[in-house]
Order: C-alpha cells, then sequence, then structure tokens
C-alpha cells in the first residue's frame, strides 16, 4: 500500500472517531438534565481533552507536507587535452579539481570540472500552453 493511501486512511479513521466523539458529547449533553455529581465533570473535562488530541492530529494529518523528490548529484569529468566530457554519478570523495585517470580518448589527464545537482524535469502546466 502506496504511502499517500496509508496517509488518507489514517486521516479517514480519525475523522470517522472525531465524528464518533461529537455524537457522544451531543447525547451526553442532551441528557444532562439528571443531577451532575463530580464524575460527570471528569467525564467532561476527558472528552473535551480528547477531542482536542484527536482534533490536532488530523490537522498534522491534513497538513503534512510531502517529502522532495530524491535528487540526483552529478559529477562532470573532462579531458585537459581534448576536451572530451563524460557525466557519472556523484562518488563520495569527488571534488574539483580531482584528477581521475587518463581520457579514454588521447590519454590526459581526466579531471573532474563540476559537481551539480540534476534538475527534476518540470511539467508543463496547462496555464502555460498557448492550446
Amino acid at each position: 500500500m502506496s504511502k499517500e493511501k496509508k496517509n488518507f486512511l489514517k486521516g479517514l479513521f480519525r475523522i470517522f472517531l472525531l465524528m464518533i466523539f461529537l455524537i457522544f458529547l451531543y447525547v451526553f449533553l442532551e441528557f444532562s438534565s439528571i443531577p451532575i455529581n463530580q464524575y460527570d465533570y471528569i467525564l467532561t473535562l476527558l472528552s473535551i481533552f480528547l477531542f482536542l488530541v484527536l482534533f490536532t492530529m488530523l490537522i498534522r494529518t491534513l497538513t503534512r507536507t510531502q517529502p522532495k523528490p530524491s535528487q540526483k548529484v552529478l559529477t562532470l569529468i573532462q579531458c585537459t587535452k581534448c576536451a572530451f566530457k563524460s557525466v557519472r554519478n556523484f562518488q563520495i570523495g569527488d571534488y574539483i579539481p580531482k584528477v581521475i585517470g587518463s581520457c579514454p580518448n588521447c590519454g590526459g589527464p581526466f579531471q573532474i570540472e563540476a559537481i551539480y545537482v540534476e534538475e527534476p524535469a518540470k511539467k508543463e502546466s496547462k496555464e502555460s500552453s498557448i492550446f
């Protein structure tokens, strides 16, 4: 089951619990014409506390932000003699201008020229298109 579906089901369950709580609270207040003793006060305070806990849990679930998609860090390697370029995934220990080895074309020194994060493909929105 996906994470989004689990979060949705958790939120739905919390809404269900909140509705049941409100129904019980309504029934309790409707029949409160019976003389009140100290246990009723405790039950009322406990009910209000439970309502606040459920409400804050619901708000936290609904306002949770989605994590960013994982970013890919790339290393640009270039030959200093013939300008041959190659791109590979970043490895721990990479730095600019680290010499990696020899160029596959001419045998010259092959060194790291740039380390960057690959930009995620941007989805074209419907408003930005002409048609």
